[in-house]
């Protein structure tokens, strides 16, 4: 790289500002001091064909090493093949330990070193100031640099022992107590055996405990950065009996002596079909759920007799309480002017709530209070201590955390709470829970500064522009493009409530509906119906989410988003095990019935599981490859055998009440099971490169022609039938993803999807394109086959459902149908911004529907109107 304040002439190819405005030709005049040599970075700093890592520090405190995951996509022209082929350097240019991982690949699957890496994982340890920012670059390169401290891993059929360089960390199979034992490096043990460390579940006066039954353990990664154990086993009394399973990934980190576990309590029952075959796995208590008082993890570490408790509440500032006496905070509701908003609507999990925010106690007295608490608890003596403390403490009340003698005990059920929890057959809740084991006190080991910022871990994020180059998201482009500013207001008023005029936001309608609580953290309310009702991220919202995220690097899309990817990993999908033997095994649940309050059926609509509203793949999988959140993969892939069961077992293939396909209101076949369906066997097909998901794709379409052939028939006079536009246009929507997906795996098109596409485009706009009110053109709400228009919402249906039509417009122009077609896609486009939710509306936040759409839909046309 060179800097001038001097005019620069190029004497060979060059580029200015990572290609955006420059020139290529020899003797170019530079129209900005700062230019690269195509050849690559001649200094410090990124070069041409580098990606830029930027990494936000958002909690106040300094990260020295600190080991990061992150994921990045590479472009298939790049044709890395290896992950050894690329190198991490810092901002100094000096190569940067680093463990790569292949999570996909263009075309095959993520172990096909024929096939061009599409998505790399990286762990390495980044430095970044209190509040700051740093850099790091990826590029090809052979550099290498080596971790002071690689990790090592040992399995010795009875005990799998992890040495981070730090401390050594040995977990039993035949007993899993979490930590058989911990060793500090030049301190000693700070844990030892003991039957009384675990997990531990109460119910009828019974107590279940990990360690009293075997697990299954494996290494899941054995990386010199990162190690991960994989541990899957039951609760069990002393008695006899069990109560739920569990499956904990437990990560270790070079030159670390922490822990990160993430503990999954799952409810292993099947579903208990009724007499017409439904599953019966709705209501809270429905057959085979199981209830119990509490849950808690309790470690007794070896600290001396006189230990020194430090409570920090991450409230406020305030400063965190110590005591050699027994101390505790317990937070039973969200602490909001809104926390009680759904006490007495039983047997809702927030129902039970009693008390605003939190209150801590010691020796029998109240010694403190507040609202929200990020809690966590210090145990230290002897020179050496344990700290415990649950990521998103507040967020997922009830919540506990406890010094009693010489343990400590975090209730992530808490047995204080004023109800009972329920786990309904297929339901699982997923806690990430820190454990930081040190020499000296709480305040020598940094323990605040640690436990803050497990709060907000860094990401390596690149550049809005390298997102939507890289090919491996769905087409998109960077924000703030002028030209489409309706559009991204619309977006921002999910944070802002100065964007129109209705005053409210979607933050505003979280808080007011109390959508916190285990159950409910990291969904939307359904607030355009019942505001008590859940959403469950329908539309795919999640992965609209982390869309507006990466085109726009704003975290508080992040903070949305990350949230909402693990909630619908957790409670929006029928987990099961094995093989699926019933048809709503894995299948998502999508709000499908309206106006359903969610008290009695939580994130489970009693119209759900069905291919008509199924989602929770693309945002799930995006999250994986962004984070290497292996759940959020494993929930994406039953969801998936979910679909592909429901389609290959269909008319007449053994599915009874399952089948794929559905009615509209109008009697007709629908579009949109066909359409949801191939759209998750695209994602699959792109994930796994497994021939048997486009397998599925191409019965998906050949089948879609119950939908297609009538709409393409008419209009018949008399004909009966007819569709939803947005159902139509979810479908081609789906065909246009689908071509895009054969063109990245380099597959041809051998069933003409792409005339397909442009057929159905065309008779939708020759059929139903109108001018309506406002002058505003695009399309009615629905089309009966006998040629008449629904026209309910307007002669155009004024809202931003034509975001989506615009993509469809756009996705039949791009595949042969036209220029004509860009330039109505214009015009549907302007529909959809600048009339978001009917006639003399504006952009600004009008519920959990618009911001969906607005978030999801859009972007295939900005991309091709942008001239990308």
């Amino acid at each position: 790289m060179q800097a001038t304040d001097g005019e620069v002439v190029c004497e060979r190819a060059m580029y200015w500002k990572d290609r955006e405005g420059g020139h290529d030709s020899i003797g170019a005049t530079a129209p900005a001091p700062v230019w690269y040599l195509a050849e690559g970075a001649t200094s410090p700093g990124g070069g041409p064909g580098d990606v830029e890592l930027r990494l936000k520090e958002r909690a106040g405190v300094a990260r020295n090493g600190e080991i990061t995951t992150s994921g990045v996509p590479l472009p298939r022209d790049f044709n890395v093949y290896s992950p050894d082929d690329i190198c991490l350097f810092d901002a100094g240019g000096s190569p940067v330990p680093c463990q790569k991982k292949v999570t996909a690949r263009w075309g095959g699957s993520p172990g096909d070193t024929s096939k061009p890496v599409k998505w790399v994982l990286l762990d390495f340890p980044a430095s970044v100031g209190a509040s700051g920012e740093s850099v790091y670059y990826l590029r090809r390169s052979s550099a290498r640099a080596d971790p002071p401290s690689p990790i090592n891993v040992s399995d010795d059929g009875a005990t799998v022992t992890v040495n981070t360089g730090a401390a050594v960390f040995r977990m039993r199979r035949d007993s899993f107590n979490l930590f058989d034992s911990v060793d500090l490096a030049g301190v000693g043990g700070v844990l030892s055996p003991s039957s009384a460390n675990g997990f531990a579940i109460s119910a009828g006066g019974t107590e279940y405990r990990s360690s009293l039954s075997p697990a299954s353990l494996s290494v899941e990664e054995a990386g010199p950065l990162r190690a991960s154990v994989l541990v899957r086993g039951s609760h069990a009394a002393a008695t006899g009996g069990g109560k739920l399973a569990y499956t904990a990934r437990v990560h270790f980190y070079s030159g670390s002596s922490q822990a990160r576990v993430f503990y999954t309590l799952e409810n292993h029952n099947p579903t208990q079909p009724d007499g017409m075959g439904q599953p019966q796995c709705w209501d809270i208590g429905c057959p085979g759920s199981e209830t119990f008082s509490g849950l808690h993890l309790s470690l007794q570490p070896g600290v001396g007799a006189s230990p020194t408790a430090v409570l920090g509440t991450g409230e406020g500032g305030s400063p965190p309480f110590s005591t050699g006496a027994d101390i505790a905070l317990y937070q039973d509701s969200s602490g909001s002017a809104w926390w009680d908003v759904h006490r007495g609507h039983v047997p809702r999990p927030q129902s039970y709530v009693s008390m605003r925010g939190w209150r801590a106690y010691s020796g029998g007295a109240e010694v403190g209070r507040g609202e929200r608490a990020q809690a966590w608890l210090d145990l230290s003596g002897n020179g050496k201590g344990l700290a415990m403390g649950l990521r998103d403490f507040w967020q997922n009340y009830p919540k506990s955390i406890a010094r009693g003698g010489g343990e400590i005990r975090l209730s992530l059920f808490p047995a204080e709470y004023g109800g009972d929890f329920v786990f309904r057959p297929g339901e699982h809740k997923t806690h990430e829970i820190l454990l930081y084991f040190h020499a000296g006190d709480a305040n020598q080991a940094g323990t605040a500064q640690a436990m803050a910022a497990m709060d907000s871990p860094l990401l390596g994020l690149a550049s809005p522009q390298w997102y939507a180059d890289s090919g491996a998201l769905r087409r998109t482009t960077p924000s703030g493009d002028p030209r489409f500013s309706a559009y991204e207001n619309q977006n921002l008023a999910a944070f802002d409530p100065s964007i129109g005029h209705t005053e409210y936001s979607l933050l505003q309608s979280i808080e007011e509906n109390d959508f916190y609580g285990w159950c409910d953290y990291g969904d939307v309310p359904l607030d355009y119906e019942t505001p008590s009702g859940q959403m469950n991220l329908k539309y795919d919202f999640d992965y609209g989410m982390l869309l507006q995220f990466l085109r726009s690097g704003d975290y508080r899309w992040w903070d949305l988003a990350e949230p909402a990817c693990l909630h619908v990993a957790d409670e929006d999908i029928l987990h099961y095990e094995g093989a699926i033997d019933h048809w709503a095994d894995g299948g998502y649940f999508g709000h499908s019935y309206h106006d359903e309050p969610g008290d009695a059926n939580p994130h489970r609509n009693y119209g759900a599981p069905h291919p008509d509203l199924c989602f929770a793949v693309a945002g799930n999988l995006l999250y994986y490859y962004l984070t290497g959140y292996e759940e959020c993969r494993e929930a994406a892939f039953e969801v998936i055998e979910n679909m592909r069961y429901r389609y290959d077992n269909s008319y007449g293939g053994g599915n009874g009440e399952g089948w794929a396909d559905g009615y509209n209101d109008y009697g007709s076949d629908s579009f949109r099971p066909f359409a949801n369906g191939l759209s998750i066997m695209t994602d699959a097909y792109a994930a796994s490169g497994d021939g048997k998901y486009l397998s599925t794709a191409q019965w998906i379409i050949d089948n879609s022609h119950l939908a297609a052939d009538p709409f393409l028939a008419a209009p018949q006079p008399g004909a009966g039938g007819g569709t939803s536009i947005f159902s139509l246009d979810m479908f081609t929507f789906s065909l246009g993803r689908y071509l895009d997906m054969l063109d990245a795996a380099g597959l041809p098109d051998s069933g003409n999807v792409a005339g397909y596409l442009v057929s159905l485009v065309r008779h939708e706009v020759e059929q139903c394109w109108r001018t309506g009110s406002e002058g505003y053109q695009g399309f009615p709400y629905a089309w009966s086959y006998s040629g008449v228009a629904d026209e309910s919402f307007g002669v155009v249906n004024l809202c931003n459902w034509h975001l989506l039509s615009a993509d469809c417009l756009t996705y039949a122009y791009l595949y042969g149908g036209g220029d004509h077609l860009l330039d109505l896609a214009a015009q549907a486009f302007r529909t959809g911004s600048e009339r978001p939710n009917g006639e003399g509306t504006e952009p600004g936040y009008w519920s959990t529907k618009e911001s969906a759409n607005s978030a999801v839909f859009g972007q295939v046309y900005i991309r091709a109107a942008a001239g990308r």
